[in-house]
């Protein structure tokens, strides 16, 4: 009787190892996962640079705005083509993590 039940908890143990090492394909509709590091790498920069500004008015609106186009343009996106990728990255968190972490990486070594 034991025997069964070893047999199926191996099978199960392999079918839980495979699963976790498939790396998950993204849609071509979206914005392809490195790509995606390098824009929201350039948002956090962006957004950085924009709390470090004390004035809030509207100059800093229309900054935000800019950058924002000028990161599209030079990613050749939309920004509803961003949200949508935004959205599927946030709806898989190991995806989103796994970017998040890059990001923190190339920040760090600019820093440096």
């Amino acid at each position: 009787m034991t025997k069964p039940i070893f047999t199926l908890a191996n099978i199960l143990l392999i079918c839980i190892t495979i699963s976790c090492n498939e790396e998950t394909v993204v849609p071509k509709q979206y914005i392809a996962k490195d790509k995606m590091v390098e824009i929201m790498t350039d948002i956090h920069l962006v957004e950085g640079q924009l709390q470090n500004n004390s004035s809030r008015d509207t100059t800093v609106a229309r900054k935000a705005y800019d950058a924002y186009h000028f990161i599209y343009y030079k990613y050749r996106i939309d920004s509803s083509n961003f949200r949508k990728s935004w959205e599927y990255y946030a709806t898989h968190p190991e995806l989103y993590d796994d970017m998040q972490e890059k990001v923190v990486e190339k920040l760090n070594m600019m820093k440096n």
